[in-house]
């Protein structure tokens, strides 16, 4: 898979196209590569590269980019993203939006998920192709709504 970009942000810049939204953008000196991956993002302030997994995390405030490639195709990968799938791992989707990303098929989910006593806003971006799938895990404690923004600069 080539190189994606991805920002998050330019979701509120999209192009209206048979019901999807068309995103493309480049990468640029705001952009942060996650080691280990092919994928680049814009890192929200306070973020950090995470120890335990492909991402960063905000530990202060309960935040997480997890980034997970797999050898798999999106047609067979975002079937394990429909809203009764994740139901069943706890997540109460929201809305489920399919996309083009730099010419890339992919699905934006919004839900949220409670965990470990508290309740956590999720973001959650699938794209790819035949042969390749990206996963994007965004997540925050929901009593810090102000991180929403700054996760969809991602």
């Amino acid at each position: 898979m080539k190189q994606i970009f991805i920002c998050l942000f330019s979701l509120f810049q999209f192009t209206p196209m048979f019901g999807q939204e068309n995103i493309n953008n480049e990468l640029s000196d705001k952009h942060t590569e996650v080691k280990g991956t092919k994928i680049s993002i814009i890192l929200p302030n306070g973020f950090s590269k995470a120890t335990t997994f492909l991402g960063f995390q905000n530990e202060k405030k309960g935040a997480t980019i997890n980034v997970m490639e797999m050898p798999a195709p999106f047609s067979e990968i975002s079937k394990g993203f429909s809203k009764e799938a994740l139901a069943q791992k706890g997540v109460e989707v929201q809305e489920i939006k399919k996309m083009i990303i730099n010419n890339t098929s992919a699905v934006l989910i919004t839900g949220e998920q409670k965990a470990y006593g508290n309740i956590y806003s999720k973001y959650v971006l699938v794209l790819g192709h035949d042969k390749e799938s990206v996963i994007i895990n965004c997540a925050f404690l929901k009593q810090f709504n102000e991180m929403s923004n700054a996760i969809k600069v991602v």
